[in-house]
C-alpha cells in the first residue's frame, strides 16, 4: 500500500498524464482530415477522459 504522500503524488501525476493525453488527443482528432483516424483519436481521447474521472475518485 502506498503512504498518504505517496498516494498524492500519484494521482497528480496520473491526473495531469490523463489530462494531457486527453487533450491532445482531441486536437489531433480535430486536425485530421481522415475521418476514420479522426474517430481513432477521438476514441483515445473519451477514454483518457475516463482515467482522468479514475484517477480523481482514487485520491
Amino acid at each position: 500500500m502506498l503512504t498518504t504522500n505517496g498516494r498524492i503524488i500519484l494521482g497528480t501525476i496520473s491526473i495531469f498524464t490523463a489530462l494531457y493525453l486527453s487533450v491532445h488527443f482531441m486536437i489531433k482528432s480535430l486536425d485530421e482530415k481522415e475521418p476514420k483516424q479522426s474517430f481513432k483519436y477521438l476514441i483515445l481521447s473519451t477514454c483518457n477522459m475516463l482515467a482522468l474521472i479514475f484517477a480523481t475518485n482514487v485520491i
